[in-house]
């Protein structure tokens, strides 16, 4: 629990969402919940929430050749 990020009410790394997922890859939103839908990125439900793990964003930025920007 040491390295999750405490601001106000939100504990940051839990994960992105799709429209941050979808931004953190600079693609449409739309491809990451189609990529989503068709089971090319895996996510986890917490909370009630999809969310996109860490590991699957770098996943995809080193299938792509993407560097973080």
């Amino acid at each position: 629990m040491a390295d999750r990020k405490v601001t106000g009410r939100h504990i940051t790394h839990l994960g992105y969402s799709i429209p941050a997922a979808a931004q953190a890859l600079n693609v449409p939103e739309g491809t990451v919940r189609r990529a989503v839908e068709n089971k090319e990125i895996e996510v986890v439900w917490f909370g009630g929430l999809r969310r996109v793990p860490p590991r699957e964003i770098d996943r995809i930025r080193a299938e792509f050749g993407q560097v973080e920007e």
